[in-house]
């Protein structure tokens, strides 16, 4: 633990400790017995973890290594976001797989056939990195949670909400920045395009038309597994949702509180 001369921190380490115990304490009181500090991470297993990507596993890690060397009960969690669409095909991969863009991560097979989808063949080496870097961490599943229904109240409380989103969100709103891998700056091409592939696209095609166009809710095809819909109607009385399938022509209703 690094403190100046007055007993503050000196180093970013030591900081983000004293910061996670102070909001544990403030919520839990001072004794933190019984208590979990939970460090968290998160990632999309698009593609190979590089240099860059690490930063976000190996930051939390050496928190809660901090945390947990004064005697405090941490963990550090890490989600998967691989309930992420499959956005494009890279170089070096058979073309016909743009078949499966728009699928959830973890619905994609493995090109290369030694995982059980494109989600476990990025996560696999990574977990191995790690392993021998010393750092242990708490792997959770997007898909598994989606799948379960984990978020479903938080699902729904956004689309009765989506006016108010909408409004907040306009007034943000603002157009198509220059892509990332083209701003000078940029450490190299492919972090450059990791980075794009992490974060939301504003500019993605409407979920729908009129009122619809901005919901804050699309489903994966039940036909064909993408999320290449297009939202035609919604109930709120019932939260059944209708919707058309552009890829596969399928049109269908799927009950989101369900």
């Amino acid at each position: 633990m690094a403190r100046g001369a007055s007993g503050d921190p000196t180093d970013w380490v030591t900081r983000a400790a004293d910061d996670a115990i102070r909001h544990a304490q403030q919520r839990h009181g001072e004794d933190l017995a019984g208590h979990v500090i939970t460090c968290a991470s998160g990632a999309s297993p698009s593609g190979p973890i590089h240099l860059g990507n690490l930063r976000e596993f190996i930051t939390p890690h050496f928190v809660a290594e901090e945390i947990r060397r004064r005697g405090i009960a941490v963990r550090h969690l890490h989600s998967w976001d691989d309930f992420d669409r499959f956005r494009k095909v890279p170089a070096g991969v058979d073309p016909s797989w743009s078949e499966h863009i728009g699928r959830p991560l973890s619905a994609v097979p493995d090109p290369w056939e030694c995982h059980e989808s494109w989600a476990e063949h990025f996560k696999a080496p990574l977990r191995a990195a790690l392993a021998e870097m010393g750092v242990e961490m708490e792997e959770v599943s997007q898909t598994e949670h989606y799948r379960a229904g984990t978020y479903t109240e938080q699902v729904l409380h956004a689309i009765r909400h989506r006016d108010v989103i909408e409004e907040v969100l306009a007034k943000h709103r603002t157009k198509k920045a220059e892509p990332l891998s083209q701003r000078a700056g940029a450490e190299n091409e492919q972090e450059a395009e990791a980075l794009e592939d992490s974060v939301a696209d504003e500019d993605d095609a409407p979920t729908g038309s009129g009122d619809l166009a901005r919901f804050p809710y699309k489903p994966y095809c039940r036909q064909c597994g993408r999320d290449t819909v297009e939202i035609t109607a919604y109930d709120d009385a019932t939260t059944d949702l209708s919707y058309t399938c552009t890829s596969c022509g399928f049109s269908g209703v799927t009950n989101v509180a369900t």
